[in-house]
């Protein structure tokens, strides 16, 4: 079983054009037949799990905090029950692994606040909590960078209830960057209630 960690979906699309004077039939014969032992050798090696997973990070403009996939109160007591969510690992030829991590109906808060205090956690009130939607992504898991930019981010979205009973509309994301030459960079990082 995988650590707890901190870690959407990967989407390959492909589109096949017609040209005008294409034969408009293919003899069953003449159809390419795939399998795991005629697959080519640079596809990689796609890995599918689910992870306990939780994520956190601030709005420095609006002064703001959200966690998502964790009870905060639980976490800042000692409980670590972060929430399972699906992932998926594309191992690709030159080392490096992709990562995909797309959650549904994960624990969220919303903090008034922009530094991770359990003091400010336990005493003060949340802006609004609920549940929401994440999909993480990673192009270098292990942070290789050796012929790229490490880049990955966060994009939640769902609804979230405020203490006095009102429903809020919530978005977020996040993005980081790093390489060697320029190092570590927010790139963006928002938290958004309406």
């Amino acid at each position: 079983m995988r650590a707890p960690r901190l870690v959407p979906a990967l989407l390959v699309a492909g589109s096949l054009a017609c040209e005008p004077n294409a034969p408009t039939g293919v003899a069953p014969q003449d159809t390419p037949r795939f399998s795991i032992a005629n697959a080519p050798d640079a596809s990689g090696i796609i890995v599918r799990d689910d992870v306990p997973f939780a994520v956190t990070w601030i709005d420095p403009k609006a002064g703001t905090l959200v966690v998502i996939g964790a009870d905060i109160f639980e976490f800042c007591g000692g409980t670590i029950n972060f929430d399972i969510v699906p992932f998926q690992d594309a191992i690709l030829p030159d080392g490096r692994i992709v990562e995909v991590v797309q959650g549904s109906d994960m624990r969220t808060s919303v903090w008034p606040f922009a530094t991770f205090d359990c003091d400010l956690f336990t005493t003060v009130t949340p802006l609004a909590t609920g549940m929401s939607d994440l999909v993480y992504t990673d192009n270098d898991l292990l942070g290789s960078v050796v012929n790229n930019a490490n880049a990955w981010g966060f994009l939640a979205q769902g609804s979230l209830t405020r203490p006095n009973g009102a429903a809020a509309a919530f978005s977020a994301h996040a993005r980081f960057r790093f390489n060697l030459t320029s190092g570590f960079k927010v790139v963006s990082s928002v938290i958004t209630l309406k």
